[in-house]
Formats: C-alpha cells, structure tokens, sequence
C-alpha cells in the first residue's frame, strides 16, 4: 500500500508524525542560535546576524506547517513525494543556513547542491499543477501530449529560477546587504543548478508518466469538497 493510499487514521499519524520531527529539528537549531553556537553566525567574512537566522527559522517551520495543516484540516491533500521534497527542501536551507554550509571553504558545492534541491522542487509544483490543470480543464482543451508536459515542467522552472534571482538581486540592492546573493559568479552557478534540478525533475515527472497518465497523478491530490446536502425525506 502506497503513502497516498493510507487509511485516515494513518495518514493523520504519519502526518502529526512528520510535523513533530520538523518542529523538534527546527526548535533546536533555533535555539542553537539564541545561544550563540550556530556556525552561520560565525563562518564567512560577512555571517549573518542572529536576528537574520531567528527569523529564518521562524519563517520556514511556519512555511512547511503549511502542508500539514492543509492535510490535517481536509483542505487539500497533496501527494507524499511531493510534500516530503517541499519539507526536505526547506529543512536542508533552513539547516545549511543556520549550520554555515553554504559560506564553508570546506564544502564549495554544498550551495550547488541546494540549489539543485530547490529547482526540483518548483519543478515537482509545475509538473502537479499542470497535471491538475489537464485532469479539470475542458475536453476541447489540451496540454498536449507527455512530452509536452515535460516541456512545460523545464521551460516554467527555469523561467522561475531566472526571476528568483533577479529578486534576491533587488533585495540585497534595496537592504545594501548581501544575505540573498554572494556575488556575479554565484548568480551564474544558481542558474546552471536550476538548469540541473529541473531537467532531473523532468526526468523523474517521465518515468512516473510510463506507469500512470497525469489524470492518475492528479487524482493523488485531494481537494476539500462541500458535502452535498441530502435530499428527500429521512
């Protein structure tokens, strides 16, 4: 039996239990950095200040809440896979963040492997959305074939990733800071891992096409509706 096909009283378990492990995880490392120990606040020539971190922290258990609360509440049941690589994305940036690596000599490609993680995951929201969009939109309409879809996937993501850096370009320019981008060369390097994570999500969106069609993947996404009202007598 897959995740996705659990009976309720599972899935809220594995749901409360997912939640839980995030807040234990994120808990600690904030308070790592309330207590002055994290290695971001320290590694680097510029690290960023606690304040920075706090929030950060703050900021992605609040995001990654998102996903349970949705599940918990019956408002919209997205697929594991999907909802584990949102998580896992998060938690590795919130982590890394918190924890230096993507300012330590040590592991230069810790940042390109991030980053990696991050375009897979705007691809996993494409690849859902426009298999949503293909299961509801009308029958005289069409997405066209598989391969198109994957066309899509690629050509959305990397769209995505172009203007994400053009954002963190602005915020560093408005703050004077350099807390979103660490110079030309690392705009470039962020591009190529978009270019890399999302051909693998294309990859990985084919072969789950070879089993199923985007109606089948649709239909693993579950959308909360109103109960219809009975008729006729009791």
């Amino acid at each position: 039996m897959s995740l996705d096909h659990l009976p309720e009283k599972k899935d809220r378990e594995l749901t409360y239990a997912v939640w839980l492990i995030v807040f234990i995880i994120i808990a600690f490392t904030f308070w790592k950095v309330v207590d002055g120990t994290a290695r971001g606040l320290s590694i680097g020539d510029d690290p960023h200040p606690p304040e920075y971190l706090e929030a950060s922290c703050i900021a992605c258990f609040l995001v990654i809440s998102v996903i349970p609360v949705l599940r918990l509440t019956g408002i919209a049941k997205m697929p594991w896979w999907f909802s584990f690589l949102l998580i896992i994305d998060v938690m590795i940036y919130i982590e890394s963040l918190c924890y230096g690596l993507y300012k330590d000599p040590g592991v230069p490609w810790w940042g390109f492997f991030g980053h990696v993680l991050s375009s897979m995951s705007v691809g996993g929201i494409v690849f859902l959305a426009l298999c949503i969009i293909q299961k509801y939109q009308p029958k005289r309409l069409t997405l066209g074939s598989d391969a198109a879809i994957h066309c899509y996937t690629l050509m959305i993501s990397l769209a995505w990733g172009g203007i994400w850096e053009i954002m963190e370009g602005y915020i560093d320019m408005v703050t004077g800071t350099n807390y979103m981008t660490y110079g030309v060369f690392d705009t470039l390097d962020d591009l190529r891992a978009d270019l890399v994570g999302s051909v693998i999500m294309v990859v990985i969106a084919g072969l789950m096409l070879r089993k199923r069609t985007p109606i089948d993947i649709a239909d693993s996404t579950v959308f909360h509706r109103p109960s219809k009202k009975k008729s006729g007598r009791d």
